[in-house]
């Protein structure tokens, strides 16, 4: 019932404006330079107040609703980021990465949607990362491949979402079109404390060079955990650090 409750209450969220966007920087963390953001949802309940999204995705994922609400993430996030890049010259090179739940990469009509997205906020698709999670790649690496190669050609970059938790092959990421692995936060909470978890991610590291890919570490909260990314030639970071 209280799951029922909230599908229905997701539906009428959205008809209402609660739900909305924040936004993460990404650093380069040899520069110490802004590189770009990724777009976070929220969702502010008139009773609940603020709900988290370890809530409401799951609910919106089991009941269709993550469609309606992985297009409203896509569309804000792009006509915000446009409109910041109208008014700040300088934000001309910045990227903005969007979460792709798994349902929606599997979606027939993903392409159309984020030409749209794209046409309707003017954003230029080299700022636009779509974010995907290793495993709703993984499932079928054959398909994904082509639907990847498809979004490529708008463009736009790829990202592949919590590296390291899932199971990808070397040989389906060798065939797989992406631009960036990003290192789990699981593993960066324990780099300077376990050997193992560091050298876990100096793997991670260099695996993504030899694919010409760009590493980006998700949860630095220390600068302790930025110096020993840096020293393994991470280039990108994000988090409370940062």
């Amino acid at each position: 019932i209280q799951i029922m409750s909230l599908e229905n209450d997701i539906r009428r969220g959205l008809a209402e404006g609660e739900f909305f966007m924040l936004y993460q920087p990404i650093f380069d963390l040899n520069a110490n330079t802004l590189s770009g953001f990724e777009a976070l949802m929220r969702w502010r309940h008139p009773v609940r107040g603020l709900v988290s999204p370890s809530e409401f995705i799951p609910v919106a994922e089991e009941s269709g609703s993550i469609f309606e609400l992985g297009n409203f993430a896509l569309v804000q996030a792009c006509g915000e980021m446009a409109g910041a890049m109208a008014r700040y010259p300088a934000a001309a090179g910045l990227t903005l990465s969007v979460n792709l739940s798994p349902r929606q990469f599997s979606r027939p009509g993903l392409t159309e949607q984020i030409d749209q997205a794209l046409t309707s906020t003017k954003l230029p698709p080299a700022a636009l990362v779509l974010e995907i999670t290793e495993s709703s790649i993984m499932k079928h690496p054959e398909s994904s491949a082509n639907i990847l190669e498809r979004l490529k050609q708008r463009g736009v970059s790829i990202a592949l979402d919590d590296f390291g938790t899932g199971y990808s092959s070397l040989s389906a990421l060798q065939r797989l079109p992406l631009d960036r692995l990003k290192i789990d936060m699981s593993f960066v909470a324990r780099i300077t404390d376990s050997a193992e978890d560091r050298e876990i991610v100096r793997a991670a590291i260099t695996l993504a060079q030899s694919l010409h890919l760009v590493t980006v570490a998700e949860g630095i909260e220390t600068a302790a955990q930025s110096e020993v990314l840096r020293g393994l030639g991470c280039a990108l970071g994000q988090g409370f650090l940062c």
